[in-house]
């Protein structure tokens, strides 16, 4: 038979831009930028292979986007799959854990750093932990 078409991406679905934001010409942090990419996005994630994944978000952006890593979630359902070495087996992906802040101004406090990072070390984080904030500018 002939081999399967890859899946067509949506005609309305836009390329991810790479950009790079320079600081003080000190540190160069790598951003995207790009209309209906969310499979781009949860790829990209995965690209990075990470032991597991942590979303830092606020009250209002998880209320509007809170199912936007739905599908990588959905990955992790159930049991991990062990593969022939003892290890997750491939394709099942990392584990995802989600934190929400206060929405403004209520976030940025000594408390909620501290139980961000109470967060982080009770989810497992490592070196090789993957944190993906995504908060509003403004509530």
């Amino acid at each position: 038979p002939p081999p399967a078409a890859a899946p067509q991406r949506p005609a309305s679905a836009m390329a991810m831009k790479s950009l790079s934001f320079v600081f003080a010409d000190r540190a160069t942090v790598p951003g995207w930028l790009g209309v209906s990419v969310q499979d781009q996005v949860i790829q990209h994630c995965l690209d990075l292979k990470p032991d597991r994944i942590l979303l830092i978000t606020d009250e209002t952006v998880d209320s509007l986007h809170g199912s936007y890593f739905a599908p990588l979630m959905a990955r992790r359902e159930g049991p991990p799959a062990m593969g022939e070495t003892g290890g997750e087996e491939e394709g099942v992906g990392p584990e995802v854990d989600k934190f929400v802040l206060p929405c403004g101004d209520a976030c940025k406090s000594l408390a909620n750093l501290t139980a961000l990072m109470e967060w982080a070390f009770r989810s497992g984080a490592t070196k090789r932990s993957l944190v993906w904030p995504s908060v509003a500018e403004r509530c």
